[in-house]
């Protein structure tokens, strides 16, 4: 029984290490991304980039 335990913990570990990770690549692709706009001076207010970005974060 102990050893079910320690395996239940290791992959709540698991999927909480993957989950941040996931969440670190979105963070910094939006950070690219806004980097990149202030650079070129663009506006991103376009309906599609807002609703995926709400899709994402969500």
């Amino acid at each position: 029984k102990k050893k079910i335990v320690s395996l239940k913990i290791f992959f709540t570990f698991s999927y909480l290490i993957a989950s941040m990770g996931l969440q670190v690549l979105w963070s910094l692709g939006l950070a690219c991304l806004d980097a990149y706009a202030l650079r070129i001076k663009r506006d991103l207010q376009n309906p599609v980039l807002v609703s995926l970005f709400v899709v994402g974060d969500w």
